[in-house]
């Protein structure tokens, strides 16, 4: 028995079905990078330091990170 009419317009709509999702998948996935981009562009300026405004105090943690490290090692 051969496949009728309506099996293969099924078919037709699932590969369809399936090429928009994929479709609007990457289209999401494209706006997301864009979205991302754009916010970090507005939050970081060159090669400045995040840690600036979080309390870490970088001399200090260079010195526990140095005490660590067997055999010594200065930074």
């Amino acid at each position: 028995m051969g496949q009728g009419p309506n099996k293969l317009n099924g078919t037709f709509t699932l590969t369809m079905a399936a090429e928009a999702q994929e479709s609007l998948e990457k289209e999401s996935l494209t706006q997301v990078e864009i979205d991302v981009r754009a916010e970090l562009a507005k939050n970081l300026h060159g090669e400045e330091e995040q840690l600036d405004g979080t309390g870490v105090d970088l001399p200090s943690l260079f010195k526990w990170i140095e005490s660590q490290i067997p055999n010594g090692c200065s930074a």
